[in-house]
């Protein structure tokens, strides 16, 4: 990727996550979790693109779910039973 190239939110949350699922089969857990995960996996230009919170980071999960699920990826969003409720996303192959 180029310095002064512009890069898409969507594409990079969407091929962030495509590559957890190529190497682990599935993902569970918070939107934080993921958004720690995708930092780690993607290069700087790409991680300063991505959302700082988990609430945008869902927004941006609503707006490409079908790409993901044209992929053959199960979606599932989630709330724990426990006191706090956390939400909970989970991605399946």
């Amino acid at each position: 990727m180029k310095y002064n190239e512009v890069v898409n939110v969507d594409d990079v949350v969407l091929g962030g996550i495509l590559d957890i699922l190529n190497k682990s089969g599935e993902f569970k857990g918070t939107m934080t979790t993921l958004s720690h995960k995708l930092e780690r996996r993607l290069n700087k230009n790409e991680a300063n693109v991505l959302p700082k919170s988990a609430s945008a980071l869902r927004i941006v999960i609503n707006r490409i779910i079908n790409r993901l699920r044209t992929r053959r990826v199960k979606v599932n969003f989630k709330r724990s039973n426990n006191r706090v409720r956390t939400r909970i996303v989970e991605f399946k192959r």
